[in-house]
């Protein structure tokens, strides 16, 4: 059975929604919180009360120090901005780039700002760096910013709407630069959005799209439409995928428990799992008793506006060594 909560990206909510699916509901497990300030919140509440959970946190704090009831699905954000620093560096060949770093000022933000600052410094860059609220309706001051410092590139860690707004109001003032996103704004609602203002976009991501050609996607594909037919069009977003795979990764250790299913014999399953194979969903899925952190690699996408698609444009990567 499979109850579900909205913790409408907030804290609060989040917490609430955890004591009302724990305390009365008493579920086995959880997929999600969705945000790292939620996950953080409630680190200490998973641990004591021993509930087995598949959140969204793509950072270091998910599995350091080690938290045996939290398995995450992804890469770090740090390994996404690794591989769009090293795409800049050596597919892009860009001398010396000044590159534009756009974020708003809440948990994920911070995360990714210091990762941002962190591979600048590893590559010898410096980095700008603008806060843009997540409630901004335009993003003018920051675009002239940037256009002062002679930003020739920029990577913005936000919100689908707000990126999608960046991306338009850049075309109006003229910074006609290449633009990378993260996890969370890598997704065909960005180019919905955004419209042809997303063809400078492009991003790192961990997992497939709907409507790529692999056998892992073409059965995610079948097994939906079975249940809703007809929904093809629009394509389901990369957070569809997510889902999926959050999914597969519980199912998976509820099958190898068995029928002598608890908390702790389903954590005990889901560390025997190695080298999954999700046929072309994202790459290998990895758990041990020491490391709940399920991949370690990413794939760069390139915005196209007329087909509202993200193209590849790598093959699954790490980041350089630092």
């Amino acid at each position: 059975k499979l109850l579900m909560e909205d913790d409408r990206y907030s804290i609060p909510a989040g917490v609430a929604a955890f004591k009302k699916l724990v305390y009365k509901d008493k579920v086995l497990a959880l997929l999600g919180p969705v945000s790292i300030g939620e996950t953080k919140a409630l680190y200490n509440q998973i641990q004591r009360l021993k509930i087995p959970t598949v959140p969204v946190v793509p950072e270091e704090s998910g599995i350091k120090p080690f938290k045996r009831y939290l398995f995450l699905p992804h890469d770090f954000y740090d390994d996404e901005i690794g591989v769009v620093f090293a795409h800049i560096m050596n597919d892009l060949k860009m001398h010396s780039p000044k590159v534009g770093f756009v974020t708003a000022d809440r948990e994920s933000g911070k995360v990714v700002k210091a990762s941002a600052q962190k591979w600048a410094g590893f590559y010898g860059l410096k980095l700008y760096t603008e806060i843009l609220p997540a409630s901004a309706m335009e993003a003018v001051s920051q675009i002239l910013s940037m256009k002062r410092n002679r930003v020739n590139c920029m990577i913005v860690h936000h919100a689908i709407p707000v990126t999608a707004r960046l991306l338009r109001d850049i075309g109006k003032y003229g910074l006609k630069v290449p633009v990378f996103g993260t996890f969370p704004n890598c997704t065909e609602d960005t180019i919905r959005i955004a419209g042809k203002a997303s063809e400078s976009f492009a991003g790192a991501h961990s997992f497939a799209s709907w409507y790529d050609d692999s056998f892992g996607m073409s059965r995610v594909r079948k097994i939906t439409l079975k249940y809703h037919p007809g929904t093809e069009r629009p394509y389901r977003s990369k957070n569809y995928t997510v889902g999926w795979i959050m999914a597969t990764i519980l199912y998976e250790g509820i099958h190898r428990a068995g029928k002598d299913l608890n908390n702790e014999t389903l954590v005990n399953a889901l560390e025997t799992i190695h080298s999954l194979d999700t046929k072309g969903i994202c790459g290998p899925i990895d758990f041990s008793a020491t490391d709940h952190k399920a991949l370690d690699y990413c794939m760069l996408f390139k915005a196209d506006p007329e087909s509202e698609t993200l193209v590849p444009i790598s093959d699954w990567r790490r980041p350089s060594s630092n």
